[in-house]
């Protein structure tokens, strides 16, 4: 900031000599030229100045209040510069915003003598650009109108100062507005979450208030995400959505009703969050729901994880929060596709979504090995970011099934960390080997199909002094492979 200032007084002195020579309508000259906003606000300070001796009030300015009055100035430059070039200059600064928000909850109110002294409070304490807005925002709170200038679009200010914003409001309306109608409250909220793209916590719709109904609006919302945001297949989607924990709470005779309502909805109807209460135990189950169905649709492309992250803050969840949910989501789905006496232990959800993508419909995770290493000759090359699986299918976990070994339904994948396909996979004549150790077993593994050409005596798992012993450690491979040789 001091760097920027001295460097504005530098080019202030250099422009000395002509600042005499400049008038308001060279500078409307160049205006109507189009230029810069930067130039422009260089060219009006100049102008300025000039009117009043310029040389004598910088040097003043430098002697007694140097960089703060000079980032003063420099601010008003600004300002007359935004000004100029469009009103939405005043709608990317969240005091405005806030204020001209507050002026409208109280003019759509009963006003008190309380909510009037509280508004005029906060409208002073404001940060804002220009004294003038504050006075245009005080004579608007005297008189009970709104100051209009709303926000045309929420992208403009940040997710943080909208919910900042929301929360301010949320608060005063608790706080100061009382002898409210209903149905003004919920035009008025009505209002606000168009505005700012958010829900408010000022409770639910009176015609939304039944959990029930409330329920199957969740699940509405869940279809049409998974079809017109995630393209998945109408039939696909009623399939998970069958089997998804939001339509367990909604009563059994209404679930026929609502799964035949869905073929009923046009490709046409675009996806819209339901009418849910923040705070409400049933949009905490709508957003697991949301993100389940669609990491088992297998359409959680990163676009669509930022568009599920994006739909948690609508409905007031941090960016943890919503991680959490992700992440939870992923750890769920994956423990649902796994066999009852499958270990792998704790993975990050970019490898769970790895694995889920490897399982087809029949398919399941029979166990997972993240300390993997290649032997090449005699040396034992680790190698990181890696985890091995095997894969069972539906038909071989049946009781009393005997496959011969070209029949198998088993195989293993050699995953590596942010790849989309596996970088080994088993053949059916593969072989297990026991790696004789001090203390623990290692298991080795000859053959398979690597997808580049390198030259590998054999996979390498590391064994464990936990995991109760060779045979119990490395019991999915040996199950799947027949026969090791020891």
């Amino acid at each position: 900031g001091v760097r920027k200032a001295v460097q504005g007084y530098g080019a202030y002195k250099q422009a000395a000599p002509w600042i005499k020579h400049l008038s308001r309508g060279a500078y409307f000259g160049r205006f109507a030229a189009g230029a810069n906003p930067v130039t422009l606000g260089a060219w009006w300070l100049a102008t300025e100045l000039g009117r009043r001796g310029a040389q004598k009030v910088v040097e003043n300015v430098v002697d007694r209040q140097t960089v703060a009055v000079l980032h003063d100035i420099v601010t008003v430059v600004g300002v007359e510069a935004a000004n100029i070039y469009g009103p939405g200059f005043r709608q990317r600064d969240p005091a405005w915003v806030y204020g001209t928000e507050l002026t409208e909850l109280l003019a759509r109110f009963p006003m008190s003598r309380e909510s009037l002294s509280r508004g005029l409070q906060q409208i002073t304490q404001l940060p804002l650009k220009s004294e003038y807005d504050r006075i245009y925002l005080y004579r608007c709170l005297a008189n009970q109108k709104t100051a209009g200038m709303r926000l045309i679009d929420p992208s403009i200010l940040t997710r943080m100062d909208r919910e900042s914003i929301a929360a301010k409001l949320e608060t005063f309306f608790r706080s100061y507005i009382h002898g409210v109608k209903e149905q003004d409250r919920v035009a008025w909220q009505e209002d606000i979450e168009s505005r700012f793209d958010l829900k408010m916590k000022l409770g639910t719709h009176q015609n939304e208030s039944s959990v029930d109904i409330q329920a199957q609006a969740a699940a509405h919302a869940v279809f049409l995400f998974l079809t017109s945001v995630a393209a998945v297949p109408a039939d696909k989607a009623k399939t998970i959505l069958e089997h998804s924990t939001i339509l367990h709470q909604i009563p059994l005779q209404r679930r026929a009703v609502l799964m035949k309502s869905l073929d009923a909805l046009q490709t046409t109807v675009r996806f819209e969050p339901p009418n849910l209460d923040p705070d409400a135990e049933l949009t905490q189950s709508f957003l697991a729901c949301l993100f389940e169905s669609c990491i088992q649709s297998k359409h959680d492309t990163p676009d669509i994880v930022n568009l599920l992250l994006e739909t948690t803050s609508y409905f007031r969840r941090s960016p943890q929060d919503g991680q959490l949910l992700l992440d939870l989501a992923y750890s769920k789905c994956l423990d649902q596709r796994k066999t009852s006496d499958c270990r792998i232990g704790t993975v990050t959800s970019a490898t769970a979504q790895q694995i889920l993508h490897q399982l087809n419909d029949n398919e399941s995770l029979s166990g997972g090995f993240k300390q993997v290493g290649q032997l090449t000759g005699e040396e034992i090359i680790e190698l990181p970011n890696r985890v091995l699986i095997t894969i069972v299918d539906g038909i071989a976990q049946k009781p009393d099934t005997i496959l011969s070994k070209d029949q198998t339904r088993v195989r293993a994948l050699l995953l590596n960390r942010g790849e989309t396909s596996p970088e080994w996979t088993s053949l059916p004549d593969i072989t297990v080997k026991r790696r004789k150790g001090y203390l623990i077993d290692d298991c080795e593994i000859y053959g398979g199909e690597w997808t580049d050409a390198r030259n590998v005596t054999c996979i390498v798992l590391a064994g464990s002094l936990t995991a109760g012993g060779f045979r119990k450690t490395f019991a999915p491979i040996l199950a799947a492979f027949s026969n090791p040789h020891e």
